[in-house]
């Protein structure tokens, strides 16, 4: 494997774990705000409250054991995904892009265009990758400093007494967390762009919607396919319709009891 292979290989590995990690967060942020708002789906809702229940903390543990695996000491994880780049610098210039294009069969038909399309073509400078290596830094800092008890809790049960378990989920904001784990996806795909397109800086990455909240209060729009995150949210939403509409008689056990459990 060479080292274009192994920075390929390593971006797919960490895109799906973040991928894992947000529709776990946004499926189960979408079930809890639709849950709290809307009388009618959280009284179908709690017609079994075990399972719903059961649902929301099991998307609560996968989503911080996703993460574990993204900030870990497994073999593929976010230093191994930073390693990769400063192996390889090379692989953003505009030299080795050339070199992608003219073995690439899609564009090899296009070879009149590419001196133009080089003009657009962005190389990273040293400045660029000691950014680059900064943001790598912040967000593992981040993580372990707000994140990581959490997750261990959740893969190890290193907390017993219930006021231990609450102290670090007291800690987090949600809409917080709702942009870090976007920020994470954006920086796949600012990897991705300046790899496969040449386009950058990697740094800034771009912003995108990261509240639930505000997702769920604005409007789909049917002509546009919605950023991943929204999907989630989205099919959640969509999920719980088909299940209100079927207005189920709620028993008398459980009443309530949906979505307080955290």
């Amino acid at each position: 494997m060479n080292a274009d292979q192994k920075f390929l290989q390593e971006l797919n590995i960490y895109r799906n774990e973040v991928q894992s990690a947000l529709r776990f967060l946004y499926t189960e942020l979408a079930i809890r705000e639709l849950g709290s708002k809307r009388k009618g789906v959280l009284g179908a809702m709690n017609t079994a409250p075990t399972f719903w229940n059961t649902i929301l903390s099991s998307l609560q543990h996968s989503t911080f054991i996703s993460l574990g695996r993204i900030f870990g000491t497994g073999i593929h994880n976010f230093d191994t995904l930073l390693r990769s780049i400063e192996a390889n610098r090379n692989m953003f210039t505009k030299a080795a892009f050339t070199e992608r294009w003219d073995v690439n069969p899609d564009k090899r038909q296009l070879d009149h265009y590419l001196q133009t399309y080089l003009k657009k073509v962005y190389e990273p400078t040293e400045q660029d990758f000691d950014e680059l290596k900064a943001y790598f830094k912040v967000q593992r800092e981040q993580y372990h400093s707000i994140y990581y008890d959490i997750r261990q809790h959740f893969g190890h049960r290193l907390n017993v007494r219930k006021e231990d378990i609450e102290k670090p989920f007291n800690e987090v904001n949600i809409v917080e967390f709702e942009k870090f784990c976007v920020n994470l996806e954006s920086l796949w795909e600012s990897l991705w762009q300046q790899y496969h397109n040449g386009r950058g800086p990697i740094l800034p990455i771009k912003r995108k919607r990261y509240s639930t909240r505000n997702i769920l209060r604005g409007k789909e729009q049917p002509h546009r396919v919605p950023p991943s995150n929204a999907q989630y949210i989205y099919q959640a939403r969509a999920a719980l319709n088909l299940l209100e509409k079927g207005k189920p008689k709620p028993k008398k056990y459980g009443v309530a009891r949906v979505l307080r459990d955290h």
